[in-house]
């Protein structure tokens, strides 16, 4: 991604039409409170090991954090609050989140749903829909701003920022530091500084402009780098000791022969795809869609069905160093995938996670995310049961 980046700079495309984007920001008000409490000295999650991530985004590691409910972190994490998310289904080897999840002391989990990680837990919280609050969205790429319209209420739900003020308000500093009674106050609050104001928003709910895009704003303004310019060699990277340019590092299974054989396991497996109607492990729930894409499957290329002996539809054991599942296969057409490639698209609950086969202890050194593609697999037909072998040996291919 860092050559990418450079690449734009190199041939010229920055902040020009059709090139790569310099958006101008709305200029609302931060929420954040890392200004007056930085939390350094309360040792994050992550901070020491991935800098990087904590410096930019204030995010602990997630993958530190499930070491930390294991006990094997720098101080116990005992207790955790899910709001808008599912790691017992998205994290990777959803099988050592689920045993930290469910060894902690306290879980609690907002949700309108009854996700994997909800039925963890031990108290669910009925969570606020998107109508249920008003909520301000910023798409700085396109310079523009809308705010969503709350429809209606239900009793006893309420929206994110009024659980974490009366939160805050119990545990005795919620004046302090959630002084707005309702996220109305906190959506205008925002926006004073900006020229824009809420009930300019409800005139326009399709959103309008904040700003008209403006192109080379680098004759007129520096750039938000330590030098102002554009700078292919980071020294910010260099100080924390990583490259200053970008370097390429050979994937996991090529530097890493000794771990896995080809023989072994001689297919690579990507989980990134999707299937349209769903996004991440959303929207399975919903008829309509099941019936366009009903179960999890694998997706690999005609050419390797044929050495494993399959037939579209029929069962397949995928196996990594981490677990192994059981996925129908989905032959693809041949221009549609490469051989020795397979695909299973993520999000599915129970058996058919791909995260039974995803790492968690294999991170980029720079953000911590974690591997989740070019994954050596094993692939193995599974006969049917009362069946006897079709056609072959029912051995591993490759």
């Amino acid at each position: 991604m860092r050559a990418i980046a450079c690449l734009g700079g190199l041939i010229g495309a920055l902040d020009r039409a059709g090139g790569d984007p310099w958006p101008e920001p709305l200029g609302e008000r931060s929420l954040t409170l890392y200004d007056q409490l930085p939390l350094l000295d309360q040792e994050p999650i992550g901070a020491a090991d991935y800098p990087v991530l904590y410096d930019f985004y204030k995010e602990c590691n997630t993958m530190k954090a499930v070491e930390a409910m294991l006990g094997a972190g720098p101080y116990p994490l005992r207790a955790l609050i899910v709001c808008g998310g599912n790691p017992a289904n998205t994290n990777p080897n959803v099988t050592r989140v689920a045993d930290a999840l469910s060894g902690l002391d306290l879980l609690v989990v907002r949700e309108l749903f009854l996700t994997e990680t909800a039925a963890l837990a031990d108290y669910v919280l009925p969570a606020a829909s998107f109508i249920e609050r008003s909520e301000l969205h910023i798409y700085a790429h396109y310079q523009w701003v809308s705010m969503s319209r709350r429809v209606l209420r239900i009793p006893g739900v309420v929206d994110e920022y009024s659980f974490w003020r009366d939160l805050a308000c119990r545990l005795g500093f919620g004046e302090q530091y959630f002084p707005w009674q309702s996220e109305e106050e906190v959506n205008r609050w925002l926006l004073e500084p900006t020229g824009v104001s809420p009930e300019q928003l409800e005139q326009h709910p399709e959103g309008m402009a904040y700003k008209a895009v403006r192109y080379e704003k680098y004759n007129r303004q520096p750039l938000t780098t330590p030098s102002g310019k554009f700078e292919f060699s980071s020294s910010y990277l260099k100080d924390l000791g990583y490259p200053a340019l970008p370097v390429y590092e050979e994937p996991y299974h090529v530097r890493t022969p000794s771990k896995v054989s080809p023989k072994d396991r001689p297919y690579l497996l990507i989980s990134g795809a999707r299937k349209r109607v769903y996004l991440h492990s959303r929207y399975r729930n919903i008829p309509r869609f099941r019936r366009l894409h009903p179960r999890a499957e694998i997706d690999l290329h005609p050419q390797d069905a044929a050495a494993l002996g399959l037939e579209a539809g029929e069962p397949v054991r995928v196996s990594s160093e981490v677990g192994s599942i059981v996925l129908p296969a989905n032959i693809l057409g041949g221009g549609e995938i490469l051989p020795g490639l397979v695909q299973i698209t993520h999000g599915w609950p129970g058996d058919g996670n791909v995260n039974r086969l995803t790492f968690d202890t294999i991170t980029d050194p720079i953000s911590g995310f974690p591997l989740l593609t070019s994954i050596p697999v094993q692939l193995q037909r599974v006969e049917p049961v009362g069946q006897g072998p079709k056609g072959g040996s029912g051995k591993p291919a490759g």
